[in-house]
């Protein structure tokens, strides 16, 4: 997959408008980022996804003053799994979770170890959304649970699940690529009974769940989360994250809120935020 890479230039604006910026970026197809200085950004998207006339109305919207340029340019292709590999190290979450690849060295150490070979550069629990989540998960109980993890990506958080005893897990993703990543992830850990497909919430149907995980972002969670509820049987919980902490938590609990759902938890990492909700009887 061929990248593109765009260099925001801002002005001398608080740093949190930069912030909630780079977060719409996010929810624009933008995957990564590099601060170069305070006030420029390197942004990163899969060059099929970038519409620069769809940029500049995004650019458009925000106040003036705070994009003062941008330039964009192809980068030349790169083996993005080659590169994963030279700079992926383990990582431990909550004392409880190793996450590994599968070069390397076995622990014995932890509750539970993931093995985690991604397609592309999303999924490995180093960012703080997945890790918050994971971290989440290892305080609860997922025995003879049913769970719908939705933009599943590498399947880490269903196959923390299924080793952590739940018994019909839905993983869904409208990434056909992670649909294949799910599937391999699942062997290379030894578990069963997630069924991975492509696609979205629609394609629940009736099954209902004790466990929703939803690691994906603020807007899509937005026009989601009333079809997270509906497929919530009762008692049950709902865990989400990428979004950040403040304005973001708080529509998001607002919108939770009039649904029925309880704020029962939440965790904040560089400002990104994951919460545990719980449906009422």
């Amino acid at each position: 997959m061929r990248y593109s890479e765009v260099t925001f230039q801002f002005g001398e604006v608080e740093q949190w408008k930069i912030d909630l910026f780079i977060s719409e970026l996010g929810e624009f197809g933008f995957d990564s980022f590099e601060e170069e200085s305070q006030n420029q950004v390197k942004a990163f998207i899969p060059t099929s996804q970038l519409d620069i006339i769809a940029l500049n109305v995004l650019i458009l919207r925000q106040e003036t003053g705070l994009v003062l340029d941008y330039h964009e340019k192809e980068l030349p292709w790169v083996n993005w799994n080659e590169e994963w590999e030279k700079n992926f190290q383990p990582i431990v979450i909550a004392n409880k979770i190793l996450v590994r690849a599968p070069f390397h060295q076995i622990s014995e150490k932890y509750e539970e170890e993931l093995i985690i070979k991604p397609k592309m550069a999303f999924g490995t629990g180093h960012h703080q959304t997945t890790s918050m989540m994971l971290e989440l998960m290892s305080s609860l109980s997922f025995a003879d649970k049913d769970v719908l993890d939705m933009g599943t990506g590498t399947g880490i958080l269903a196959i923390y699940a299924a080793k952590r005893g739940a018994k019909d897990l839905l993983a869904i993703d409208i990434d056909p690529i992670c649909v294949e990543n799910v599937v391999e992830n699942m062997e290379r850990n030894q578990v069963a009974g997630i069924n991975a497909i492509q696609g979205s919430i629609d394609d629940v149907g009736d099954q209902t769940f004790d466990f929703v995980l939803a690691n994906i972002n603020r807007n899509i969670i937005l026009v989601q989360i009333a079809r997270y509820v509906r497929v919530l049987n009762d008692n049950s919980e709902l865990l989400l994250s990428g979004f950040y902490d403040g304005d973001d938590l708080l529509v998001i609990q607002k919108q939770a809120e009039d649904l029925g759902l309880v704020l029962e938890k939440k965790l904040v990492k560089d400002r990104w935020c994951a919460a545990r909700f719980i449906k009422r009887k």
